[in-house]
């Protein structure tokens, strides 16, 4: 199914504010840690550090073209999709690593923002798996 909508907000389970109701795209590291999944196995003894992921999350389309019914769930590729494509990795921010951010990074928070706050219709491709619930395939900004 493809719809044209704008993106209103994203939403990621554990955090308590939506990315346009919190601070989350005003600092690298707010939006890293918003966005990117860093999982720790503890063990007792050690913990392991696995590799970072993006989050899944449910996105908040306008509801002008987007029935309430439909739940719109977005998957890490997606995520990474809406996040100009920048890779994981380069989207880690650790305090104690002299790795250089991706160049993009400072600028994913504002563009994601802009896209929400001003509602910049995309082309959204979107792959049905069960009767309200729809996964994003691609997005493309119009």
């Amino acid at each position: 199914r493809v719809i044209v909508a704008p993106l209103i907000d994203i939403i990621v389970d554990g955090f308590d504010t939506s990315f346009m109701e919190g601070s989350h795209w005003q600092s690298p590291a707010s939006l890293s840690k918003f966005l990117v999944d860093m999982p720790v196995i503890s063990t007792g003894m050690a913990s392991y550090n696995l590799s970072p992921s993006y989050r899944s999350a449910t996105l908040v389309l306008d509801r002008k073209m987007v029935s309430e019914d439909i739940i719109v769930n977005a998957d890490g590729d997606a995520l990474k999709l809406l996040c100009m494509d920048v890779p994981v990795l380069d989207m880690v921010l650790d305090n104690n690593s002299n790795i250089r951010p991706h160049p993009y990074l400072p600028h994913v928070g504002a563009v994601l923002r802009v896209l929400c706050q001003d509602r910049i219709p995309l082309r959204w491709v979107l792959e049905q798996e069960s009767e309200n619930n729809w996964f994003v395939s691609s997005a493309t900004i119009l």
